[in-house]
């Protein structure tokens, strides 16, 4: 008698005829959001970092303490083959976004450009992969061209 008055509930609960993927389609991600949200990821990682931000250096073997120069307008896009090509990882959509940020290590004189690959989230957009693109200007990583 219970399980039957609980069903008769859930019943009622959502009336009308179901979907298969219920609320609004997503919207188009733009360049701005791209920006937006890496400067975002940027203020409040380097908020909880003492105003630094933290990546590890692969190719040296030791973490760099960056401070932002610069977050690029221009958005680039990988396509999933050329994404897993590169990174030799599955990438997480058919099209991968990214823009480059430009980055000045703290206590010397030294540039790094890092690229922050997008993705959205229920929190928003956030990285999924962040690559140091440039040292001083001279590239670390070659992008497929741009077709």
């Amino acid at each position: 008698m219970v399980m039957v008055s609980l069903m008769a509930l859930g019943a009622q609960e959502h009336p009308g005829k179901p979907v298969e993927h219920p609320g609004k389609p997503a919207a188009k991600v733009t360049a701005e959001d791209i920006r937006k949200g890496i400067q975002a990821y940027i203020a409040k990682d380097t908020q909880l970092k003492g105003g630094y931000f933290l990546i590890w250096d692969g190719q040296t073997k030791r973490p760099c303490v960056l401070q932002l120069v610069k977050v690029h307008d221009k958005l680039n896009k990988l396509t999933a083959s050329d994404y897993e090509r590169l990174f030799k990882t599955k990438a997480p959509t058919a099209e991968v976004y990214f823009a480059c940020c430009d980055f000045r290590e703290v206590g010397t004189k030294a540039t790094l450009d890092l690229d922050f690959f997008m993705q959205a989230t229920p929190a928003g957009l956030e990285p999924f992969r962040i690559v140091i693109h440039k040292e001083n200007g001279k590239p670390r990583l070659q992008y497929p061209p741009t077709k």
